[in-house]
């Protein structure tokens, strides 16, 4: 049976039993029992109309028969499936890596709860260019025309383009997507009667005050790209954060460790103990950490750093307890490596074990790391579990590629 046809018969198999979201692992486990593939060769991503791995387009036989949901879930829907929506994990276009300015003509919710909450969508007559282009992962600002100023940024969540040939059938597609029979808003009632539509959702909104420039314009459609002169000068200074998809945990971290004096130690000697409990931490578990150096010869497995001070002990999926110290769950990296790798900034693909940079990295000193491929472990044991590797690269590439 061939990969695709297994994916096929496992996805129909599965999704009843899933209705929110078939697990990547059952899929992967139940196509391996009907082909007898090896499971690094099985990718569900590789199956969906609505993502590809890293832009990287799959051969024809690959029919798609998933919509990828969130990270590490897909809904079977089938061969034939009518999808004309956004793909996911293609190429960015244009130098701004895809952000947007987003117009409405009535007050924004005031609170960052109420943004990521609400239901947003745009109808159209003819298909515009934010239909195909809007993809998860990229950053919307959001333009209030009440108080004339971009007042928030925000992550898109998830996105589901669409055409429809009614009201009553965009109605049945909307409640669908928000998982709410009675989505309603003035803007339905002003629907024409067929159309195309973009729903959306938001996380990682953060508050912004950026006043409308005099004399600026904002199109008709009220949609601009940022590498437009206009909104570039417009939203010029502000730029993605450098830490990523997790600068606001990060940001809330500091907040706390700033109330709590964290930064603020009585003595001298009180730093110094501080400092060595950080690097400890940083370090891992001691005996995990001598099992890693062991395993990959006191280097890097990035870099090929051989300066064991400077090493330590990765997790590739999160630590859960002692089953996750195996050594195959782990990677010995250079402590800066580490940092980034845990920002989901650095990635691994675990079907050519090369290195993944998100866009926050391109263009600095570790741009040459992008494609690297990973350096092997020197004792088979120590190789790194295929499993561990596909569930972290979902996960990177939901939040940092």
């Amino acid at each position: 049976m061939t990969t695709a046809d297994a994916f096929d018969r496992a996805g129909a198999e599965l999704q009843p039993l899933f209705p929110d979201g078939i697990p990547a692992a059952k899929l992967r486990r139940r196509a391996h029992e009907l082909s007898g593939h090896k499971p690094e060769s099985l990718l569900p991503s590789d199956f969906c109309y609505n993502r590809t791995n890293r832009g990287v387009q799959p051969p024809p036989a690959n029919h798609p028969v998933f919509l990828w949901l969130r990270e590490g879930h897909y809904r079977y829907v089938g061969r034939g499936y009518a999808y004309d929506g956004p793909v996911e994990g293609t190429p960015k276009a244009g130098p701004t890596g895809g952000r947007f300015i987003t117009s409405r003509g009535y007050a924004l919710p005031t609170t960052r709860d109420g943004m990521a909450a609400s239901p947003w969508f745009n109808l159209w007559k003819k298909r515009l260019w934010p239909y195909r282009e809007l993809q998860p992962g990229r950053t919307l600002y959001w333009y209030d025309a009440t108080r004339r100023a971009v007042v928030w940024e925000s992550r898109v969540s998830r996105v589901e383009a669409f055409r429809y040939e009614s009201g009553e059938a965009l109605r049945r597609r909307l409640g669908e997507f928000f998982g709410d029979p009675n989505v309603s808003h003035p803007y339905l009632d002003r629907a024409a009667d067929r159309g195309y539509c973009v729903a959306f959702n938001v996380d990682q909104v953060r508050p912004t005050m950026v006043p409308k420039p005099d004399g600026h314009r904002f199109p008709q459609d009220g949609w601009l790209r940022l590498d437009g002169v206009s909104a570039e000068a417009w939203l010029g200074r502000l730029r993605p954060d450098p830490d990523g998809r997790a600068a606001p945990d990060l940001h809330r971290a500091a907040a706390v460790a700033v109330e709590d004096g964290y930064f603020s130690p009585a003595t001298l000697t009180d730093e110094r103990e501080r400092r060595l409990r950080e690097v400890v931490g940083r370090r891992g578990q001691p005996d995990f950490r001598t099992r890693l150096i062991d395993a990959y010869g006191g280097r890097c497995a990035v870099t090929g750093c051989d300066a064991v001070a400077a090493l330590e002990a990765a997790h590739i999926v999160p630590y859960a307890g002692a089953a996750s110290q195996h050594v195959s769950n782990g990677l010995l990296l250079r402590a800066d490596i580490h940092t980034l790798f845990d920002l989901d900034l650095i990635g691994i693909d675990p079907r050519t074990f090369a290195v993944a940079l998100a866009p926050a990295l391109h263009g600095t000193s570790y741009a040459g790391l992008d494609g690297r491929a990973l350096n092997p472990p020197v004792t088979p044991a120590g190789h790194p579990s295929w499993e561990a590797l596909a569930l972290r690269w979902e996960r990177f590439q939901t939040q940092g590629g």
